[in-house]
C-alpha cells in the first residue's frame, strides 16, 4: 500500500486545521487581518499577507502544499489507472 505522507498528515490534523481556520475567520469577522512587513525603500510597510486561511493552516501544521497537491494528483492518477 502506498503512503502519501502529506495526505496522512492532513488527515491526522483535520480537527486542528478546522480550529485554526475558525480562528482566522473570527479574526476577519472582527476586522483583523493577517499582515506582514515588506521592505519599502528605507522603511518597512505593514501590508495584508494575502494568504488564504487554508494556506495559513497548512503552514501552521507544517504541511507542504506542493507535495500535498502532487500526492492528490498521484492518487487520482492511480485510481484512474486501476492501481
Amino acid at each position: 500500500m502506498k503512503v502519501y505522507s502529506e495526505c496522512v498528515k492532513l488527515a491526522k490534523n483535520h480537527d486542528r486545521k478546522v480550529v485554526v481556520i475558525e480562528f482566522l475567520e473570527f479574526l476577519a469577522e472582527n476586522g483583523y487581518v493577517v499582515a506582514q512587513y515588506h521592505k519599502r525603500h528605507n522603511y518597512d510597510e505593514l501590508l495584508s499577507a494575502g494568504v488564504s486561511n487554508d494556506s495559513l493552516a497548512h503552514q501552521f501544521l507544517e504541511i507542504d502544499e506542493k507535495k500535498l497537491e502532487q500526492e492528490r494528483r498521484k492518487i487520482v492518477d492511480d485510481l484512474q489507472n486501476g492501481k
